[in-house]
Formats: structure tokens, C-alpha cells, sequence
């Protein structure tokens, strides 16, 4: 069959309305459409066909017809169907209602409803406010259809009000309770007469009429809780009424008793003590020293140590400064100090130093055995002088059995034939050192200058305690604390606390232990070469060092440097963190010893190789052994990134429980060996070291062979 298409104008149902001054007229009942039907060619078609009709409202058929047999000539066609209620609904309720045309099978585009003059009119019909618009007719000249004019009001759809006025308004105290239907008479009801009472969740009671009672239902709502238990006893429940039921209360044994830090206890039978620890918490401190005594210490039970010795600090003496005269304020400190001749064991001095800059000029505070100088603090109390070209000289000289605390030594040095700079020197006895900085300015343009915060010789055996260092020398060494033992001589180095700062154009050394043995702890150390030089964190050599809480940051970018070098010596070195820019984080030439739970941290940048750990040589069958260390090489300008190397046939390294990241991740020669258990080694081995790996994986966390391979 042909294939077709149509363009249709489609009419709208023929809705009835009123005309003016007429009665009412039945609507036609019945959908006219109009169309143009072609064929595929676009041309008119001409014949009789059939015709499919459906009207669509909101997405749904409300209307299907089949007209037959209709003619179509030159395209155009007109054909009617019934108009039914469901359509005269929709065109009342819905926004559009759609024409589909089906002609011989083949389904045309859908077209919208129209609107003719019958449903223009009734529309207008159905929203008329006067009237006129109600064919000029005056209301009560129309009837209410029989069925809103229902004898029985109660069903009637409309509220007829009638010809009369509704009645006066309720009187006070009443309310409008109805309206008759039909003659629209009001009934009226008293506001206070309330006919019954309901109760909701949680309520008893109510009724209708007469007097109302309403009460708590206990069985939802829990009444006010009266009673108690006796002692021994707890509430096990509680009724509806308030009232409680008691049972005893079982306390069961204790089995164990945990004692954390501070604190010890025993469980004997049923009994158990706990008590606090004294070795680590002490008790409070309640009692003081009489009047003129002197506190000496506490006791383990919180008692007080108190001296009533008169020679106990028997003489305090008080420096002040003299009012704009730094050097005047020097020789008042220096003849204070030296006018002291009877110092001794029972016999105790303390100079006491006001706030203020005491200039020494050339000369130096030569201290005293039992004779203690002491500070404002560190930030308001300041000793000053310079280095003379000697190294013998410094601006103060410790003794034994004395203590120097709470200040600020300052050294500086522009003469540019003088090559020593010392702040604080100790070459005898066991001093003390607390809470004091020492700055040290060595910018005299000499080359290779030997420059010291802190440098201890001799058989001294000095306590450190929370000292600050800075030390500045552009074009020489600069050591922050140096124990230097000669000849037979080993000093004996104690730190507990130190901040130390390095500038130096040559060597600059956070500490350094030459030929001395050290205690050290709590060591933050930054040294720079000012990129010239070769920093080192510390150096020990021909000694013997423990240390711990090491924190160590190397600035040795463009010559090299080392966090720490240890030539012929035995170290154990724990919790630290070692950061280098420069070429190696740990050196070890002759040495032997530990290190455990820390990180090693070679950036790089110089033109050469840079190593983690480099083994240069070692002593007999010395082992180094690293345990929970991380090793970590990267950024080497030129060369290799090695992770651990040895360069010693004889050497030996342990590595337990750490890691080491490198390019390669161990590197050595014929005879040297490394051992390597439950560790991460990531970039490989290289040369000809020997290396045995247990429970190792790589970089990938992949497994590793016997060899590390």
C-alpha cells in the first residue's frame, strides 16, 4: 500500500452554551476533523479510505474510533466521531488533548485539539461574576435544580439562605454550633459545656458528662521513685508504685594488679597495696628550711634537705653594673671574683651577677673552685671579651668544684693576627655548666682559624646541662664543644642538653671527642660550610662515645660533609636522625660500635658519590651493627647513591629490622661482608662484597635471595 501522510486542522468538541436572551441548547455531540492527506511522494492522495481516530489527554487514550469508507479527494478529508463523557471531562481538566490518525495502517503525527465557538462560548459561560453574563437575567428569577432544592436540608449540596437575615449572633459565653439548611436559621451552644473527656497514652480515666477524674496509668508512665537500699545493697527494681527492690552486692576478688609507670603495687591474699614509685615520681614537696638555712636537695619521701652550716654560701656577693660602661662592669665582676681567697669545701661562694653587659676587654674570668657565678638569666646577663691569638686564652676559665649558670658568654675576634677564639675553657676538675650560651664571632679574615665555644682538655670531667652554642668563623674551624685529651690525658665529657649552631668556612663541628671519652644526650646540632666547607655533626676519634636523643642536620652542599665520623674509635649511638647535604651521613674509619633506632638521610649535592653508611676500615673483627635504622641516599650530583658501602676487606655490618634505599643499596670489595635480616634493601648490590640476606624483600616488597639478589 501507498505509503501516506497528513496535515490536519482538527476541530474542537462541540460544547453547548446560553445565548443571550434564549433558553438552554443541547451541544451538537459530536467531533468534527479536517485534514490534508499525501502520499509518501508528498502528492494528494484520492480515494476512499479508512481512518483510525485517537484522542490522547495526558499521555492517556480517553477516545477510539474507526471511521470507514472516507473520501478523500485532492488530499482533503472530513470526518466526524461521537464525542463521549471521558472527553468532555478532559477537555474540562486537561492542559491539551491530542488527535493520532491511523490510515491504512500507517500512523500520522499527532495534532492538537482546537477550540470552535461552541466551546469559546461555554468557556466564557463558565466563569460569569454578574448577571449580564447570565443571559442579563437577575438572580432570584433562576431556580435551583429540583436536586438542590431537596426538602431535606441535611443532604442538600447548597446552603440555602433564604429572604430573611440570619438570626442575632450567639450570645456571650456560646458558640455557632449549626445552620438549618433550609430556612437558615443558627443554632448556638454554651462554650463551657463540655460533653465528654477522652484519654490518650499514659492517662486513665475520662467520660462523658458530669465530673471528670484523670490519673497517671503506672503501668506506662513510671511513678516518682521513693525508696532507697541499704548500704551493701543496690536497686535491682523498680515497681509501679516507686518502690524499689534491694539485693546484695557481690564484690568479686581481685586476681591482678597492673602496676604502669610510677606506680608499684602488691596483692597479698585479699588485700592489695599500691604505692607510687619514688625512683620515678616524687612525692610532694610540704615542708620547707628555716629561716637563714639553706635547701640542699629533697629527700626520696618529699622531706627537705636543709643546711644550717653558716659557711654553706657563708658569702654571697653581688655584682651590679656600672650605668653605661661595659668595661667598668668587667672589672667590677673580675675584682669581685678575684678578691675571694678563702673559698673552700665548707667555706662556699656565690657571686651573683645583676643583669647587665660586663665586658672583659683582653682579660679573662678566671673562676674558682667552690665559688659559684651565677646569672640573671641567659638573655639579661652577659660577659663579654675577645680572643687574643692565644690558645691557652679564653673569656672564662672553669675550675673544680664550682658551677657557672644562668648567662651569656660572648667572644669575639677582629684582629686578623689572632688564629684561637675560645668562649669557656675547661682543662681541670669537674665543673658544672648550666643553662648558659655561649657565642663565639671568629670574622677576621685569617685563614684556618681554630675557633671554640666549649673546649675541655687536660683530666676534666665537666657536666654540660641545657648549654647553647652558636659559633660564626667564615674562613676556619668552628667547634661548638670540643674535649681534647694530650698525651696520657683523656677528659671525660658530659652533655646533657645542647643546642649547637655552626657557621664555619673550613671544618665546623657540632662536638667533636678527640682522644676523650663522652656521655651525651639530648644533642641538637645544625652546622653549615657556608659552602665551602666540610661540616660535620660530630667527630670522635681515639675515644670511646655513648649517646643518645642525636639530632643532627649537615649543610655541606657544594664540598661535602658528614653527619658524623668515627676514626678508631668504639660508639654506641641510639634515637637518633642524621640529615646530610653533603656526601655521607655516617662514617666509620677504625671504628666499632652500634647504632639503633634511627635514620640516616644523605641528600646529595656535590660533585661525587654519596654514601648512608660508608665503612672505610674497621678494627680487627670489629662488627658495626644497625638495628631498626633507615638508611636513605638520593640527589648525588655525580656518581653513585650508595646505600651502605665498605670499603675494608675486613669490615663487617649486621643489619636487623631496618632499611636501606639506595643506588645501589649496598656496595663493597672482596672480603667485606654484610648481613642482613628481616630488612627492606631497595637498588640492588653492587662489587664484590659478600652479602647474606634473611627474611630481606626489595623495594617491591618482593622477596630477596640468599645473596640479596
Amino acid at each position: 500500500m501507498p505509503r501516506v501522510r497528513a496535515s490536519c486542522a482538527l476541530a474542537a468538541l462541540m460544547v453547548g452554551a446560553v445565548a443571550p436572551g434564549s433558553a438552554w441548547s443541547a451541544p451538537p455531540g459530536r467531533v468534527g476533523l479536517q485534514g490534508v492527506l499525501r502520499g509518501a511522494d508528498g502528492q494528494p492522495r484520492d480515494g476512499s479510505f479508512d481512518f483510525r481516530v485517537r484522542l490522547v489527554a495526558d499521555g492517556a487514550v480517553i477516545e477510539d474510533e474507526n471511521v470507514t469508507n472516507v473520501a478523500v479527494r485532492s488530499g482533503v478529508f472530513s470526518l466526524e466521531i461521537p464525542a463521549n463523557e471521558t472527553l468532555t471531562l478532559a477537555l474540562g481538566e486537561s492542559s491539551a488533548v491530542t488527535v493520532e490518525l491511523i490510515v491504512d495502517g500507517a500512523i500520522l503525527p499527532q495534532s492538537n485539539l482546537l477550540a470552535t465557538p461552541y466551546g469559546l462560548y461555554c468557556a466564557a459561560a463558565a466563569t460569569s461574576r454578574n448577571t449580564t453574563s447570565l443571559g442579563g437575567r437577575s438572580m432570584p428569577e433562576w431556580t435551583l435544580k429540583s436536586e438542590l432544592a431537596d426538602a431535606d436540608s441535611a443532604t442538600a449540596p447548597v446552603q440555602w439562605r433564604g429572604v430573611t437575615d440570619l438570626p442575632l449572633p450567639c450570645p456571650p459565653g456560646s458558640f455557632l454550633s449549626s445552620i438549618d439548611g433550609l430556612g437558615g436559621d443558627a443554632a448556638c451552644l454554651a462554650a463551657a459545656d463540655v460533653s465528654s473527656v477522652a484519654v490518650g497514652e499514659g492517662l486513665s480515666g475520662g467520660r462523658a458528662g458530669g465530673d471528670v477524674t484523670i490519673s497517671v496509668d503506672p503501668a506506662q508512665v513510671q511513678l516518682r521513685v521513693s525508696g532507697q537500699c541499704a548500704a551493701g545493697q543496690a536497686i535491682s527494681r523498680v515497681d509501679e508504685g516507686g518502690g524499689v527492690a534491694c539485693e546484695a552486692v557481690e564484690h568479686p576478688a581481685v586476681t591482678l594488679i597492673g602496676s604502669g609507670a610510677g606506680v608499684s603495687g602488691a596483692l597479698t591474699g585479699t588485700t592489695t597495696e599500691v604505692q607510687l614509685d619514688p625512683s620515678v615520681v616524687h612525692p610532694r614537696v610540704t615542708a620547707g628550711c628555716a629561716t637563714g638555712d639553706y635547701l640542699r636537695g629533697f629527700g626520696s619521701d618529699g622531706s627537705v634537705v636543709c643546711d644550717d652550716d653558716a659557711t654553706t654560701f657563708a658569702r654571697i656577693v653581688t655584682v651590679a653594673p656600672v650605668p653605661g660602661d661595659a668595661l667598668a662592669s668587667g672589672a667590677a665582676l673580675l675584682n669581685a671574683v678575684a678578691a675571694i681567697d678563702d673559698a673552700r669545701e665548707s667555706n662556699r661562694y656565690l657571686v651573683k651577677i645583676e643583669p647587665g653587659v660586663y665586658d672583659l676587654g683582653v682579660a679573662a674570668l678566671v673562676m674558682k673552685p667552690y665559688v659559684d657565678v651565677e646569672g640573671s638569666g641567659a638573655s639579661v646577663t652577659v660577659i663579654a671579651g675577645v680572643g687574643t691569638g692565644d690558645y691557652s686564652h679564653a673569656v672564662i676559665h672553669a675550675a673544680d668544684a664550682m658551677e657557672l649558670r644562668s648567662l651569656r658568654v660572648r667572644c669575639t675576634e677582629t684582629e686578623p693576627d689572632h688564629y684561637y677564639a675560645t668562649g669557656i675553657l675547661i682543662e681541670d676538675g669537674s665543673p658544672v655548666i648550666r643553662a648558659v650560651a655561649v657565642e663565639v664571632d671568629m670574622d677576621n679574615g685569617v685563614d684556618d682559624p681554630a675557633t671554640y665555644g666549649i673546649r675541655v682538655g687536660g683530666s676534666a670531667a665537666p657536666r654540660l646541662i641545657n648549654v647553647e652554642v652558636r659559633v660564626f668563623a667564615p674562613s676556619g674551624d668552628a667547634t661548638a664543644v670540643a674535649a681534647i685529651g694530650v698525651g696520657e690525658s683523656r677528659p671525660l665529657l658530659s652533655i646533657d642538653g645542647l643546642v649547637a649552631s655552626l657557621d664555619g668556612g673550613a671544618v665546623p663541628i657540632g662536638f667533636a671527642v678527640r682522644k676523650a671519652e663522652g656521655d651525651i644526650r639530648d644533642v641538637q646540632v645544625r652546622a653549615s660550610g657556608l659552602g665551602i666547607g666540610s661540616p660535620n655533626g660530630f667527630i670522635v676519634v681515639d675515644g670511646a662515645v655513648v649517646a643518645t636523643e642525636i639530632w643532627v642536620d649537615v649543610d655541606g652542599s657544594g664540598y661535602g660533609g658528614f653527619a658524623g665520623q668515627l676514626v678508631n674509635s668504639a660508639f654506641d649511638v641510639t634515637d637518633f636522625h642524621f640529615k646530610v647535604a653533603g656526601q655521607y651521613g655516617l662514617m666509620v674509619a677504625g671504628g666499632w660500635g652500634n647504632l639503633a633506632s634511627g635514620a640516616v638521610e644523605v641528600l646529595g649535592g656535590i660533585g661525587g658519590p654519596a654514601d648512608g653508611v660508608f665503612v672505610a676500615t674497621a678494627v680487627g673483627d670489629a662488627t658495626l651493627t644497625l638495628v631498626d635504622v633507615d638508611v636513605e641516599v638520593l640527589g648525588a650530583s655525580a656518581g653513585s647513591n650508595n646505600g651502605i658501602r665498605c670499603d675494608d676487606s675486613g669490615s663487617a655490618i649486621d643489619l636487623r629490622d631496618s632499611s636501606v634505599f639506595g643506588d645501589p643499596a649496598f656496595v663493597g670489595v672482596t672480603g667485606a661482608t654484610i648481613r642482613v635480616a628481616m630488612s627492606q634493601v631497595a637498588g640492588g648490590v653492587t662489587g664484590a662484597v659478600g652479602t647474606t640476606c634473611v627474611a630481606a624483600y626489595d623495594g617491591s616488597f618482593q622477596p630477596l635471595s640468599a645473596t640479596c639478589h
